[in-house]
Order: structure tokens, then C-alpha cells, then sequence
């Protein structure tokens, strides 16, 4: 059995290491992604002095004190954006949410800084090593590779029971009651959670079955097939989110791709939202279609209608202080009802002004995925563009009902800034070039993007 305080602390010089590696977005991809999927969940490192630290932080500290000490030319061209001024701000709002509710400075800053060393370190690293297409593509590349690997320690779970994280690390992260389903086991690995792992294999699914088909054919012998693993892990995730999110980005880049509309990656968090308001405001359009569901699965059912309750039980407190929240550290949740709704969390804790600028950067990421496409039509490169648009856009509707802040939509806004700043400075072609061959450089001065 490993310590799994001692796990987490000992991937910041692992970390480290794989930054060594000449190609900067290869030791990224493999010091995050290995955090993802064989760290402890569930467990933070309480050192006195410093914030907690999570996995996602040990990952994100690694990396970007890799990236200052190895990849000097990557720091010295990272260009700060305006865009990286939300991250601050929400930082500071925590703070002043903590001040206005009375409970002091200290309360605020502790917030702040675990949120910054969560998130902050791993964008930051994200921004200076993930800031071309290539860069980008190796990290998305990887990510199915991943799941592929995962897929058996998946199915192993299903079958026998998720019990992997308990024998690595002496203990289970979530309640194991809510994992048997229909005579088997929802599997989750070293995930937080069966629908953490689920939207994980539903991305990986995606992108190799559509973005990703011909280059992965291109690296691996059969590479065109490899999409059944991760497919095969989320049918075996027995989880309803995450087959909606599939199908939901599956159809999305099919859209993107044939029709070109690119207004509709707007439309899916604006149907989600309106959904919440409907809710908000007491109805509830669901109310006949869940009483006939009931006779089919009644688990699932109730599993909704827990969530509309917990908007019905959130609104009323939330109302209470409406602006700036009831305070971050170590609330967010009423203690009655759970909730893994990102709005309703940070509507709670850090009110609408703390809320409002958590949902600006996601759907300022979203808009500058819109304005890459209609830059980038006809470039080799048009495909990443489809693939983050709808994945945001995704991620930003189910943030209504769920957590989806997934360490990949963190790299995936960080890789969207920094390819919009090479565009806005000239220093990467967005248009087709039509006597452009395969492996010719498309791009002009000192950065390519190989077509």
C-alpha cells in the first residue's frame, strides 16, 4: 500500500523530470495526464504554511517549475494576454467575498491560494509549453493513448468491483454503495468519481473516433480502430452524463463540420442556462417525462430529481447574500442536500459576482473558439478548432448540473488563448494555402504547423 499524502508530493519531482524531455509538450502531457489517472482522489496534503495540495496541483507545480528550468525559450515567448486578468480577478473576489461576509482575510486568502495552486499553476504551464496546434494535438494525442491503457483496469472494475484505489492507497474515494448498478460495478479507477472517468473516455472516445481518426492512423498500425477501447470503457461507466456528452460532441463536430454553423456552439450552454432559469423559476417541463421514466429506471429518476431539488433547496440560501456569497473556504455545499453543480457551488460560495466571472472566462474561451474558426477555415488545423469549440461549449452546459472543471478544459482555454495570440500576432497563417503539401510548413516566421 502506498501513502497516498506521499504519492502526490513525490510527482512534483516526477513531474520535474518528465520536463526534461526536449519536446516540452510530451513531459507535460505525461506528468498531467499520469496525475489524472493513477493519483489518489479525495486526498489533499496538509502542510503548514502552504495551501493543500491536491493532485491536479502536484501536477501543475511540477510542470511549470519544469518549464521555467528547462524550457527557457518557451517562457521567454509567452506573451500575457488580458484574458489571464479573469484568473486573477476571481482570485481576488474570493478574497473579497471572505471580507464581506466578516470572516477575515485569512479565510479568503486560504481559498485563493488552494484555488491557485489547483488551477492557476496548471494554466500558467499550459499557456507557456501548449501554446501551438502541434503542442495541442500531442496533449489531445496522449489523452487517448490514456484511455486506451486504462481501458482493462476498467473493465477489470466493472466486473470485480472498483477496488484498484483502495489496494494503491488504503482507502476509497466516494461511497461505494453508489457503484453496484444492475448487477454490476460503475468503475472508477483512481477517478473521483464513476462520471469523472466517464466524461473522460467520452472525450477520448470522441476524439479518436472523429478529430483524431487519421492521425492516430497515421502513428499506430490500425490507429483508426483504437476509438472502441475508450468507447468500450464508457459503455462500461454505466453512467447516463456521460453517453448524453458523447453523442453531444459527436453531433456537435458534425455540425461544425458539414454545415458550418458556427453559432451553434453558443447555443448549447444557452439551452442549458435557460433550463436552469425555467427551473429556478418553479417549473418543471419534466414532471410528466420522469413519471413515465420512473416504471424504467427508477434509480435514474430519482437521481435527477435530487439534483432539481438541490436547485429548488440552493436558491433560496443563495438569495441570502445574491452578490458576493456566503465565504469559499470550506463551504459550498448546504450540508443536507450535496451538489457537484458547479454553479450552484460557486453561486453559494462567492455569490454572482464571484460566479459571473468563472462563467465570463469559460464563455470568453468559447467565443474565442468561434472567431478561430471562422480565422482558421480551410487551415490543417481547423479540426483541433472544432474539437476544443465543442468540447467548452459542452463543458460549460453540464457546469449547470455537474463539476466539469476536468483538468483537461483548464489545458484546452490555456491552448485556446495562446493560439489566438500567435494569430493576432502574426506569427501563424489561419487561411488555406492551397499549393500547400502534406509536411510543407504553413505558417510564416518562426513558428510551423505542419500540414
Amino acid at each position: 500500500m502506498i501513502q497516498p499524502e506521499l504519492a502526490i508530493l513525490l510527482w512534483i519531482p516526477i513531474a520535474l523530470a518528465l520536463m526534461l524531455d526536449q519536446n516540452a509538450a510530451r513531459g507535460f502531457t505525461i506528468a498531467v495526464l499520469g496525475a489524472m489517472l493513477l493519483l489518489p482522489s479525495g486526498v489533499t496534503v496538509d502542510i503548514v504554511g502552504i495551501p493543500d495540495l491536491t493532485k491536479t496541483g502536484a501536477a501543475g507545480v511540477g510542470v511549470l517549475v519544469g518549464a521555467l528550468l528547462f524550457h527557457a525559450r518557451l517562457v521567454l515567448q509567452f506573451r500575457p494576454r488580458w484574458f489571464d486578468g479573469f484568473m486573477i480577478a476571481m482570485l481576488g473576489s474570493m478574497i473579497f467575498t471572505s471580507w464581506n461576509n466578516g470572516l477575515g482575510i485569512y479565510d479568503g486568502v486560504s481559498a485563493s491560494t488552494f484555488e491557485a495552486l489547483d488551477v492557476l499553476t496548471l494554466w500558467l504551464a499550459a499557456r507557456i509549453v501548449l501554446y501551438r496546434p502541434e503542442s495541442l494535438k500531442t496533449f489531445l494525442i496522449g489523452l487517448v493513448v490514456a484511455a486506451v491503457v486504462y481501458t482493462p483496469l476498467v473493465a477489470w472494475e466493472w466486473r470485480m468491483s472498483p477496488q484498484i484505489h483502495s489496494t494503491l492507497y488504503g482507502e476509497f474515494q466516494h461511497q461505494f454503495a453508489q457503484f453496484h448498478r444492475w448487477g454490476f460495478f460503475r468503475p472508477v479507477v483512481c477517478f473521483p468519481h464513476a462520471l469523472d472517468l466517464g466524461r473522460f473516455m467520452a472525450l477520448a472516445a470522441f476524439l479518436a473516433a472523429l478529430p483524431l481518426r487519421k492521425d492516430l492512423g497515421r502513428l499506430i498500425p490500425g490507429g483508426q480502430f483504437v476509438f472502441v477501447a475508450p468507447l468500450l470503457s464508457l459503455m462500461l461507466s454505466m453512467s447516463l452524463g456521460p453517453y448524453v456528452l458523447f453523442a453531444a460532441l459527436c453531433a456537435g463536430f458534425a455540425v461544425l463540420r458539414y454545415q458550418r454553423l458556427r453559432w451553434t456552439v453558443y447555443a448549447v450552454p444557452v439551452a442549458a442556462v435557460g433550463l436552469v432559469a425555467v427551473l429556478s423559476a418553479g417549473a418543471n417541463p419534466y414532471a410528466r417525462i420522469l413519471d413515465g421514466a420512473r416504471a424504467i429506471d427508477s434509480d435514474r429518476v430519482d437521481s435527477f430529481q435530487y439534483r432539481i431539488d438541490a436547485l429548488e433547496e440552493y436558491q433560496s440560501v443563495i438569495s441570502e447574500r445574491l452578490w458576493f456569497g456566503h465565504g469559499g473556504w470550506s463551504r459550498g455545499r448546504l450540508s443536507h442536500r450535496a451538489t457537484d453543480a458547479d454553479l450552484l457551488i460557486r453561486m453559494l460560495k462567492f455569490g454572482a459576482v464571484g460566479a459571473g466571472l468563472y462563467f465570463a472566462w469559460w464563455g470568453l474561451a468559447l467565443s474565442y473558439t468561434a472567431m478561430l474558426l471562422r480565422r482558421i477555415e480551410g487551415a490543417p488545423f481547423e479540426r483541433i478548432a472544432r474539437t476544443l469549440a465543442i468540447t467548452l461549449a459542452t463543458g460549460l452546459a453540464i457546469s449547470t448540473i455537474d463539476r466539469a472543471l476536468d483538468p483537461h478544459i483548464v489545458v484546452a482555454v490555456s491552448a485556446i488563448v495562446g493560439i489566438d495570440g500567435l494569430l493576432r500576432r502574426g506569427r501563424l497563417t489561419g487561411k488555406h494555402q492551397p499549393h500547400s503539401r502534406p509536411g510543407q510548413p504553413i505558417t510564416t516566421r518562426s513558428d510551423t504547423v505542419t500540414a
